[in-house]
């Protein structure tokens, strides 16, 4: 059954599938995107699809891990593979009574979608509801310029989230902000948009000028 399941998951890494769901309990969590589900008689690591949550030691990382605790920790939830990451960890759509956790975070303010790796049907309504936080200006979008977690990490945990002073976004100098252009769209995005690290978003820019002057206009929802 392990390796029929493997097959299916590799399958659907080309091309959008019905999902096999299996059920399992939740047994700990770890950070608001990643928990250990016992399915089976044996552990498995799960990550949450298509979301990113603010780790730890950032703001909203531990309220986030709180409300994945309170959902599910000791729960037995419905598990949709989507895919295996580089560890090895299951990438999976977790539901608990019909609602999806990956979608609740994102409309509590407490995760980012990511806009170029979560293309399943369901990642329309996740964006949506990670807009309409957004605009809310709840949970992590009620900082200036909130740091994604991605950013975090690749900084070796040094950068500091807006809370604690450092400037970033609009309110920077334009010689230290650097600016994400999607050569598709020709949409300029700032650190802390949802796009800013999308899969065409590879043009870089010290400044706004420097990115209208290249003919990018400033993104719509992150208005750098």
């Amino acid at each position: 059954m392990l390796w029929l399941r493997t097959f299916l998951i590799l399958l659907c890494l080309s091309v959008p599938c019905p999902l096999l769901g299996w059920e399992g309990k939740i047994i700990s969590v770890s950070n608001g995107d990643l928990m250990t589900v016992l399915h089976e008689g044996r552990e498995e690591r799960l990550r949450l699809y298509g979301v990113d949550t603010p780790d730890e030691p950032q703001d909203f990382g531990k309220e986030a891990r709180e409300l994945t605790s309170q959902r599910v920790l000791g729960k037995a939830v419905e598990v949709m593979p989507v895919t295996q990451d580089r560890h090895g960890n299951t990438v999976a759509i977790v539901s608990l009574g019909g609602i999806a956790l990956n979608r609740e975070l994102a409309g509590s303010g407490l995760a980012w979608v990511y806009s170029g790796d979560c293309i399943r049907p369901e990642c329309k309504e996740w964006k949506e509801v990670e807009t309409e936080a957004r605009n809310r200006k709840i949970g992590l979008w009620s900082t200036a310029n909130p740091i994604p977690p991605w950013d975090f990490r690749r900084s070796g945990g040094n950068a500091l989230p807006t809370s604690e002073g450092k400037m970033t976004g609009k309110d920077a100098p334009v010689d230290v902000v650097v600016y994400h252009g999607n050569i598709v769209s020709r949409v300029y995005h700032a650190p802390g948009c949802s796009e800013y690290n999308c899969k065409t978003c590879i043009a870089d820019f010290k400044g706004r000028a420097k990115a209208e002057r290249a003919g990018y206009k400033p993104c719509p929802a992150c208005n750098p």
